[in-house]
């Protein structure tokens, strides 16, 4: 099986051109539609062309919410689609959880983890 991350890259179409012509399994995680590189108008192009050529190779697709799954059929995709949620174990963190030294406030903290740019 071959489990790409991402429509947005060329080794992704690659592994798709494989399972066309192949009998690998392909699945494809959707981290999103769009990139943050380039004009929207680029990928939109891109959408309805390649990208969704690519998602329609896929034996499983893969999403966060159920916003994206539509977002997804939308552009025409006919491959299943289960939604998969980020999960955190809310048994482990809480909000009555332990605390850390390393934090000097008396109030909530938010933790970001990720790149500081638009879309984040």
């Amino acid at each position: 099986m071959i489990h790409a991350h991402s429509h947005l890259y060329f080794a992704t179409n690659l592994a798709a051109l494989k399972r066309r012509v192949g009998d690998i399994p392909l699945a494809i995680t959707n981290d999103g539609l769009f990139s943050q590189n380039a004009p929207e108008w680029v990928f939109d192009l891109y959408l309805r062309t390649v990208g969704r050529w690519t998602f329609n190779q896929a034996d499983q697709i893969f999403c966060y919410t159920d916003e994206d799954k539509r977002r997804v059929r939308e552009l025409g995709v006919r491959s299943p689609i289960t939604v998969v949620s980020n999960g955190i174990d809310t048994e482990r963190f809480t909000p009555e959880g332990s605390t850390s030294e390393l934090i000097e406030s008396d109030g909530p903290v938010v933790l970001f983890v990720g790149r500081l740019v638009e879309g984040k």
